[in-house]
Protein backbone atom coordinates (compact mmCIF):
# COMPACT_ATOMS: atom_id res chain seq x y z
CA UNK A 1 0.00 0.00 0.00
CA UNK A 2 2.45 2.65 0.75
CA UNK A 3 4.62 1.63 -2.05
CA UNK A 4 1.79 1.99 -4.63
CA UNK A 5 0.83 5.44 -2.32
CA UNK A 6 4.63 6.42 -3.37
CA UNK A 7 4.56 5.66 -6.60
CA UNK A 8 0.81 7.56 -7.08
CA UNK A 9 3.02 10.77 -5.28
CA UNK A 10 5.24 10.26 -8.44
CA UNK A 11 3.14 10.25 -10.99
CA UNK A 12 1.08 13.37 -9.81
CA UNK A 13 4.07 15.08 -9.56
CA UNK A 14 5.19 14.23 -13.07
CA UNK A 15 8.50 11.92 -11.89
CA UNK A 16 7.50 9.02 -13.67
CA UNK A 17 4.79 8.64 -16.47
CA UNK A 18 1.91 6.83 -15.50
CA UNK A 19 2.80 4.28 -18.07
CA UNK A 20 5.59 2.85 -16.22
CA UNK A 21 3.41 2.27 -12.83
CA UNK A 22 3.80 -1.47 -12.78
CA UNK A 23 7.31 -1.10 -13.20
CA UNK A 24 7.93 1.36 -10.56
CA UNK A 25 5.66 -0.21 -8.21
CA UNK A 26 7.16 -3.83 -8.94
CA UNK A 27 10.64 -2.33 -8.53
CA UNK A 28 10.39 -0.69 -5.60
CA UNK A 29 8.43 -3.79 -3.75
CA UNK A 30 11.61 -5.81 -4.36
CA UNK A 31 13.70 -3.36 -3.22
CA UNK A 32 11.69 -2.45 0.31
CA UNK A 33 12.01 -6.54 -0.17
CA UNK A 34 15.33 -7.30 -0.23
CA UNK A 35 16.43 -4.21 1.58
CA UNK A 36 14.50 -6.38 4.89
CA UNK A 37 16.00 -9.63 3.77
CA UNK A 38 19.45 -8.47 3.58
CA UNK A 39 19.13 -6.62 6.97
CA UNK A 40 18.08 -9.30 9.15
CA UNK A 41 21.36 -10.94 7.92
CA UNK A 42 23.26 -7.84 8.68
CA UNK A 43 21.68 -7.87 12.05
CA UNK A 44 21.81 -12.01 12.82
CA UNK A 45 26.18 -11.06 11.89
CA UNK A 46 25.94 -8.41 14.31
CA UNK A 47 24.42 -10.68 17.42
CA UNK A 48 26.60 -13.23 16.25
CA UNK A 49 29.96 -10.76 15.93
CA UNK A 50 30.14 -11.96 12.53
CA UNK A 51 29.56 -8.26 10.62
CA UNK A 52 32.70 -7.87 9.20
CA UNK A 53 33.46 -10.92 7.20
CA UNK A 54 29.47 -11.15 6.76
CA UNK A 55 29.82 -8.40 4.35
CA UNK A 56 31.95 -10.27 2.02
CA UNK A 57 29.37 -12.79 1.88
CA UNK A 58 26.63 -10.21 0.34
CA UNK A 59 29.36 -8.51 -1.56
CA UNK A 60 29.98 -11.80 -3.52
CA UNK A 61 26.01 -13.05 -3.46
CA UNK A 62 24.31 -9.96 -4.36
CA UNK A 63 25.59 -9.54 -7.77
CA UNK A 64 26.90 -13.09 -8.95
CA UNK A 65 22.54 -13.83 -7.72
CA UNK A 66 21.44 -10.89 -9.56
CA UNK A 67 23.56 -11.80 -13.46
CA UNK A 68 23.45 -15.60 -12.85
CA UNK A 69 20.24 -16.19 -11.38
CA UNK A 70 18.49 -19.69 -10.48
CA UNK A 71 15.21 -20.60 -8.00
CA UNK A 72 12.58 -18.62 -8.00
CA UNK A 73 10.21 -19.29 -5.66
CA UNK A 74 6.57 -18.44 -6.38
CA UNK A 75 5.90 -16.45 -3.08
CA UNK A 76 8.07 -13.79 -1.06
CA UNK A 77 7.17 -16.01 2.20
CA UNK A 78 9.00 -18.79 0.32
CA UNK A 79 11.46 -17.09 -0.39
CA UNK A 80 12.01 -15.28 3.23
CA UNK A 81 12.41 -18.37 4.54
CA UNK A 82 14.86 -19.90 2.29
CA UNK A 83 16.97 -17.01 2.46
CA UNK A 84 16.38 -17.54 6.73
CA UNK A 85 17.25 -20.59 6.32
CA UNK A 86 20.65 -19.89 4.09
CA UNK A 87 21.55 -17.24 6.66
CA UNK A 88 21.04 -19.76 9.44
CA UNK A 89 23.63 -22.46 7.95
CA UNK A 90 25.96 -19.68 6.53
CA UNK A 91 26.17 -18.35 9.73
CA UNK A 92 25.82 -21.37 12.03
CA UNK A 93 29.21 -23.04 10.24
CA UNK A 94 31.83 -20.31 11.44
CA UNK A 95 30.52 -20.49 15.18
CA UNK A 96 30.51 -24.11 15.32
CA UNK A 97 33.54 -25.54 13.27
CA UNK A 98 37.00 -23.58 12.31
CA UNK A 99 37.03 -21.32 9.45
CA UNK A 100 40.27 -22.95 8.02
CA UNK A 101 38.62 -26.28 7.82
CA UNK A 102 35.84 -25.30 6.19
CA UNK A 103 37.39 -23.42 3.63
CA UNK A 104 39.85 -26.73 2.98
CA UNK A 105 36.22 -28.31 2.01
CA UNK A 106 35.26 -25.35 0.27
CA UNK A 107 38.70 -25.05 -1.68
CA UNK A 108 37.43 -28.52 -3.73
CA UNK A 109 34.23 -27.07 -4.55
CA UNK A 110 35.16 -23.76 -6.63
CA UNK A 111 36.20 -25.37 -9.71
CA UNK A 112 32.95 -27.22 -9.51
CA UNK A 113 31.20 -23.70 -8.83
CA UNK A 114 32.68 -22.41 -11.67
CA UNK A 115 32.44 -24.82 -14.06
CA UNK A 116 28.22 -24.62 -13.13
CA UNK A 117 28.11 -20.91 -13.07
CA UNK A 118 30.17 -20.78 -16.29
CA UNK A 119 28.11 -23.48 -18.03
CA UNK A 120 24.43 -22.62 -16.91
CA UNK A 121 24.45 -19.34 -16.02
CA UNK A 122 21.79 -17.72 -16.31
CA UNK A 123 18.43 -19.10 -15.07
CA UNK A 124 15.82 -17.25 -16.02
CA UNK A 125 13.13 -16.62 -14.03
CA UNK A 126 9.99 -17.67 -15.84
CA UNK A 127 7.49 -14.36 -15.32
CA UNK A 128 10.96 -12.43 -16.39
CA UNK A 129 12.01 -14.07 -19.72
CA UNK A 130 15.39 -12.29 -20.72
CA UNK A 131 16.04 -11.64 -24.51
CA UNK A 132 18.82 -12.51 -26.33
CA UNK A 133 21.01 -9.46 -25.26
CA UNK A 134 20.10 -9.80 -21.62
CA UNK A 135 21.09 -13.19 -21.59
CA UNK A 136 24.39 -12.45 -23.11
CA UNK A 137 25.26 -9.58 -20.84
CA UNK A 138 24.18 -11.53 -17.77
CA UNK A 139 26.26 -14.54 -18.84
CA UNK A 140 29.06 -12.43 -19.30
CA UNK A 141 28.97 -10.58 -16.25
CA UNK A 142 27.78 -13.33 -14.05
CA UNK A 143 31.34 -15.05 -15.50
CA UNK A 144 32.98 -12.13 -14.63
CA UNK A 145 32.03 -11.94 -11.43
CA UNK A 146 32.49 -15.30 -10.21
CA UNK A 147 36.14 -15.73 -12.01
CA UNK A 148 36.86 -12.49 -10.01
CA UNK A 149 35.31 -13.36 -6.31
CA UNK A 150 36.99 -16.94 -6.51
CA UNK A 151 40.17 -14.93 -7.22
CA UNK A 152 39.53 -12.94 -3.56
CA UNK A 153 38.33 -15.69 -2.15
CA UNK A 154 41.76 -17.47 -2.86
CA UNK A 155 43.48 -14.19 -1.78
CA UNK A 156 42.29 -14.20 1.15
CA UNK A 157 42.60 -18.06 1.81
CA UNK A 158 46.43 -17.25 1.16
CA UNK A 159 46.47 -14.62 2.87
CA UNK A 160 45.18 -16.86 6.15
CA UNK A 161 41.65 -14.10 6.52
CA UNK A 162 40.06 -18.32 6.60
CA UNK A 163 36.91 -16.33 7.78
CA UNK A 164 36.24 -14.02 5.21
CA UNK A 165 37.26 -16.71 2.88
CA UNK A 166 34.88 -18.91 3.94
CA UNK A 167 32.11 -15.92 3.49
CA UNK A 168 33.54 -15.53 -0.08
CA UNK A 169 33.28 -18.89 -0.73
CA UNK A 170 29.98 -19.62 0.45
CA UNK A 171 28.44 -16.67 -1.41
CA UNK A 172 29.90 -18.61 -4.46
CA UNK A 173 28.46 -22.10 -3.51
CA UNK A 174 25.16 -20.44 -2.35
CA UNK A 175 24.34 -19.14 -5.74
CA UNK A 176 25.89 -22.04 -7.23
CA UNK A 177 23.56 -24.41 -5.86
CA UNK A 178 20.72 -21.89 -6.74
CA UNK A 179 21.35 -22.21 -10.00
CA UNK A 180 21.41 -25.95 -10.32
CA UNK A 181 17.93 -25.86 -8.70
CA UNK A 182 16.48 -23.28 -10.71
CA UNK A 183 17.35 -25.33 -13.73
CA UNK A 184 15.72 -28.21 -12.53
Amino acid sequence: IMIKHVVSQAVKLGVISSENREIYEYGLSNLLYSTIVWSIFLILSILFKLLPSAIFFLIIHIPLRIYAGGLHFSTRFRCFISSLFIFAIVLYLPMNYAASDICRVINFLMIPCFLIVWLFSPVEDSRKPLNSSELSHHRKNSRLICMCSIILYLAFYFLSAFSVSYFIGTGIIVVTFQLLFGRI
